[in-house]
């Protein structure tokens, strides 16, 4: 039985990994995904990691992944399609993968993250690969030289945005609020872009095309409702995240919008249960307080089998 089993392997996944191995815990590290990191990876560049700058959200993973192969973290490849009590022992659990294969565990840590929310207008689904994305850095250079649209008032928005100026001939950065909630320093490189035009106050109603996205309609939030359209080619939504937590609803608590409910020291309502990252409750996510996350959890395992 392993003392821990860590599912996931993005930033905070494979930080608990790398303190479980350094403090000698008998682990494995389950990755779903052939290239680790989470939805970091499609970030095109990163400067808010102490001792970083302006690296990419891909050599940041491949460098994290490295670390752990270079350290003898133990992996293994498969997704995690649920965590059960062991009826054998007390505070034990069982981890069975999607292939049927099972591990036992007095630990789990839970890295699971989130995947971008839909827009839930009109055209989303129709025009999903045609016109809409969610990753402005995967599918940002199908769209050089054309009209594009950002949806969002976050950082992941205003980044997106910065990106596509460098690639698109416009960008229209649409927010449902007047402020955005993005760091003070990336607004301002956004305010500085000649090519991007801020649309504030106002929410996507549909999307509009035939084979493909041609524009979309728009609408303001104030009393007049005053409705516009945007002609373009590109929609890039990034209006905030869902946790991945629907398999594990029924052994750890959720709050309303499906984050597992665990404080600052990681743990969840089920004893021996640990929830790190994006999938965590809590207001502050970022790179930095997932790395924090998988350091807490492991420091509280290593805790209890050390009392």
């Amino acid at each position: 039985m392993y003392d821990v089993i860590i599912i996931g392997s993005g930033i905070a996944g494979m930080t608990a990994a790398i303190y479980a191995q350094r403090a000698g815990l008998e682990h494995l590290l389950i990755e779903k995904e052939a290239v680790p990191g989470g939805q970091i990876i499609k970030a095109y560049e990163i400067d808010n990691y102490p001792g970083l700058q302006k690296i990419s959200g891909a050599d940041l993973a491949l460098s994290l992944q490295k670390q752990c192969k270079d350290l003898g973290v133990k992996t293994l490849r498969g997704e995690a399609e649920r965590v059960e009590a062991c009826k054998a022992e007390s505070h034990a659990y069982n981890v069975i993968l999607s292939d049927g294969s099972l591990y036992s565990t007095a630990n789990v840590v839970l890295a699971v993250g989130a995947k971008p929310r839909l827009l839930g207008i009109e055209g989303e689904e129709k025009f999903a690969g045609r016109g809409i994305s969610y990753c402005a850095t995967c599918d940002g250079f199908f769209y050089k030289g054309k009209k594009t649209v950002v949806i969002g008032g976050g950082d992941t928005a205003l980044k997106s945005a910065l990106y596509l100026s460098n690639v698109a001939s416009e960008v229209y950065l649409i927010h449902r609020r007047s402020e955005f909630r993005g760091s003070y320093s990336t607004l301002e490189k956004v305010k500085q872009c000649k090519n991007i035009t801020l649309v504030t106050d106002s929410v996507p109603v549909s999307l509009v095309g035939e084979d493909s996205v041609e524009g979309i309609w728009i609408k303001k939030t104030d009393a007049s409702q005053e409705s516009s359209f945007i002609e373009c080619e590109g929609i890039f939504a990034a209006i905030g995240n869902v946790p991945l937590t629907d398999k594990f609803s029924d052994i750890v608590d959720l709050d309303s919008q499906g984050y597992i409910l665990a404080g600052e020291d990681c743990r969840t309502s089920a004893q021996g249960i640990f929830a790190v990252g994006d999938c965590r409750s809590g207001r502050l996510k970022q790179l930095i307080t997932a790395a924090s996350d998988g350091a807490v959890a492991v420091s509280q395992i290593k805790g209890r089998k050390n009392s």
